[in-house]
């Protein structure tokens, strides 16, 4: 979108942008040994819904075809388009099973596109990265790359 993204998003060397990490105690070398040994499960969660989704959604919705879908994903394309009210409702839906479930209690890293919708996203599930004690790491691999749309 239009909006600037948060202050702790930076740009960085090569493809990868940068974000604040915890607090340097955290990531002591001894940590980061001891935690890299053990067991990870990983959760993946999708951005709310975005400007862009609306409309190919509502088609989705009343059984279009896949074609049909993808044309109207083409023509509503936007680079990094915003999250909607309802995709602010889901992230906040998404947040409190997070919460219910106790998952962040075990969270050691957010992995998040650079994109605007999957930050935000983010932050209103795990918090802000200058509010919790896990960092945020923001890779440009993970934007969005089906061949089709620039997002």
């Amino acid at each position: 979108g239009d909006s600037q993204p948060p202050e702790w998003v930076h740009s960085a060397p090569g493809s990868v942008v940068g974000c604040a990490m915890a607090p340097p105690s955290l990531l002591t070398r001894t940590t980061l040994t001891v935690l890299a040994a053990m067991p990870k499960t990983i959760h993946f969660l999708r951005h709310g819904q975005a400007v862009h989704n609306v409309r190919a959604e509502a088609l989705r919705d009343r059984g279009c075809s896949g074609d049909e879908f993808i044309a109207q994903m083409k023509e509503d394309d936007a680079l990094d388009a915003d999250l909607t009210s309802l995709g602010r409702e889901q992230a906040l839906e998404a947040g409190e099973r997070v919460a219910a479930h106790k998952l962040a209690a075990d969270v050691e890293l957010v992995v998040v596109s650079p994109l605007s919708r999957a930050i935000e996203t983010a932050i209103i599930c795990f918090g802000s990265p200058d509010q919790v004690a896990y960092p945020f790491v923001c890779l440009e691999p993970l934007r969005e790359w089906n061949g089709y749309l620039q997002n």
